[in-house]
């Protein structure tokens, strides 16, 4: 998101992720999804704030009958970008900007913030597994 050039306040940013968002990140456990992303960048002086608002849905495999399945997310979280031509060592909340910084890439972010949105366990509904899957997983474990 570039922010140079932006009067300081809040300003808001809403954007579309999909399929071809997942794929060109490289490590991503997720192949196909649909997420809306809702930005609230407040500038001020020296730092800038990011309230970050996600929801959608990414495919996963179900942790019981392993075929895949569309599981719901919402995330709300904050990200803060401060000014820093020292050099000083960051967080994963805190982004240091130098003074020829004009944007911020909150790719990794939001993707991250995805993965912390989904559940522990990750299984259908209930009703709704493979059930030629549970009945083999039935058979084997009975032997």
């Amino acid at each position: 998101m570039n922010f140079k050039g932006l009067a300081d306040g809040k300003h808001q940013f809403t954007f579309e992720r999909k399929d071809d968002f997942f794929a060109a990140i490289e490590y991503s456990e997720f192949e196909k999804g649909e997420i809306d992303v809702k930005v609230i960048l407040d500038k001020g002086f020296s730092n800038i704030t990011l309230d970050v608002s996600i929801k959608g849905q990414v495919m996963v495999m179900c942790d019981r009958c392993l075929d895949p399945y569309y599981e719901k997310i919402k995330f709300d979280g904050t990200l803060y970008a401060k000014y820093d031509d020292a050099g000083t060592d960051a967080d994963e909340e805190i982004i240091l900007l130098g003074k020829n910084d004009f944007e911020i890439d909150i790719t990794h972010y939001v993707y991250e913030s995805v993965c912390l949105s989904l559940p522990y366990q990750r299984v259908h509904k209930k009703g709704a597994c493979n059930e030629q899957m549970i009945e083999l997983i039935k058979k084997h474990k009975s032997n």
